[in-house]
């Protein structure tokens, strides 16, 4: 067959299609009136067929190799042409009626992308389409990839090991592997990363009492997430629609002057750490790994640039943590430097609360002397900015909100010591 006679052949065929589509539109109407224009007649005359069967007859459509023969119902929608291999997608043929007779045919290629989710290419060829299809969803040698998704443990460890853990101090480190082995893992850690929805965070959160352990966790796991969104492992973050359950934070108060006097009355080693932590204002971890060789008689000041949180010893809060504390030699009168290193947390702790317990003490803790040094200097007069630097705090607004309190009047023997620190260091800084 020769090119001319492809061409008037390619004609017929246009002619047909648009007869179909007009079919298609007078039957909308409800218009028996069909008329068949002169190039189809001439068409069918050609072939012996009457117009009458025209809606069942097969018609030519070329392929990209050689004239095939389909079946008319293919130019009645949209029909899926080529079925890729499993997980491949596949191509279809869409065709669009004109209301001038016309049909309008594209090719659509179809995917399922990373998540989960239908995807489209399309092309004005079919050889167009599959070559867009693959440039879209790619796959190694003709096989078709299988999308492994981590779970929440696994992406939480990776995440935490390469992106996290060289960017945050070693308590903090500490701190947020303690949090994802006793909280995240054993509830969330084996659902799949992309399965993991807000519902489901919402209840985990719901079920943590400790408002501010809950709070801190939230910031992990949101922190996690982020970073998942950033590198297209999920879609979006589910920890942006949790509502974290209100809570009120526990507000401290320095120790009044009575409770100071019942406690330094104990004749005991835990009564000796109470007026040293009251009398400079460390931090129990800072106390804890304090020694001799830290002090520095001649100026009278020692430096804080460790401490131990959960029994290992390592780097203090934050930068503003590392610096340097005065004293004055009556510290010595009401502490035996000897004590220093012969304590731990657990054992610390224990001791002060039986104090607390015998003396019907109750709303306040170890850390509240630092609220007590705080509160007695901030009394005295000390410059704010030298008392940010005494508590090791990173910004002002954190000693004048939070530590700075209202005592009642009275007397004890820290508020003697602090009183001699304070004219010292008004003259000295």
């Amino acid at each position: 067959m020769d090119h001319n006679k492809i061409d008037v052949l390619l004609g017929y065929l246009a002619e047909i299609g648009s007869f179909l589509s007009q079919i298609k539109f007078r039957e909308r109407e409800n218009s028996p009136d069909i008329q068949v224009s002169e190039a189809v007649e001439r068409y069918l005359d050609g072939f012996n067929i009457s117009p009458a069967p025209l809606r069942n007859i097969d018609v030519l459509q070329m392929n990209s190799r050689n004239l095939k023969l389909v079946n008319s119902n293919l130019l009645k929608g949209d029909k899926e042409l080529i079925k890729l291999k499993y997980g491949q997608g596949s191509i279809s043929v869409r065709l669009r009626y004109n209301k001038n007779g016309t049909i309008y045919k594209t090719y659509q290629g179809r995917y399922y992308d990373e998540f989960g989710k239908v995807r489209s290419v399309y092309g004005k060829t079919q050889q167009e389409c599959l070559r867009r299809l693959k440039e879209a969803h790619p796959t190694k040698k003709g096989k078709p990839t299988k999308q492994i998704f981590p779970t929440v443990q696994e992406w939480m460890l990776h995440w935490y090991n390469e992106y996290k853990k060289g960017t945050i101090r070693l308590s903090s480190q500490r701190g947020y592997e303690q949090q994802m082995n006793a909280y995240i893992f054993p509830a969330l850690g084996k659902i799949k990363l992309p399965a993991l929805t807000t519902d489901y965070l919402q209840h985990f959160f719901n079920k943590i009492e400790a408002g501010n352990v809950r709070k801190k966790i939230y910031l992990l796991i949101s922190a996690c997430l982020k970073k998942a969104v950033l590198l297209k492992k999920i879609q979006f973050n589910p920890c942006d629609a949790v509502e974290l359950p209100k809570f009120k934070k526990k507000k401290r108060r320095p120790f009044e002057y009575s409770e100071q006097n019942a406690l330094l009355a104990e004749e005991s080693n835990v009564a000796q750490a109470f007026f040293f932590l009251c009398a400079t204002g460390l931090r129990v971890g800072e106390f804890l790994a304090l020694t001799k060789d830290d002090f520095y008689p001649d100026q009278n000041l020692f430096k804080v640039d460790k401490a131990i949180v959960q029994g290992v010893e390592g780097e203090t809060k934050s930068d503003a943590s590392n610096r340097t504390v005065y004293y004055s030699e009556e510290l010595f009168k009401h502490f035996d430097v000897n004590l220093l290193g012969t304590f731990t947390y657990p054992g610390l702790r224990s001791g002060f609360s039986r104090l607390l317990k015998k003396h019907g003490i109750s709303g306040v803790s170890l850390h509240c002397t630092r609220h007590t040094y705080a509160t007695i200097c901030h009394s005295f007069g000390m410059n704010d900015k030298t008392l940010q630097s005494q508590l090791g705090h990173s910004t002002l607004a954190m000693t004048q909100d939070v530590y700075t309190h209202l005592l009642k009047k009275g007397e004890s023997k820290i508020r003697t010591y602090l009183e001699q620190i304070c004219t010292h260091v008004r003259n000295h800084i």
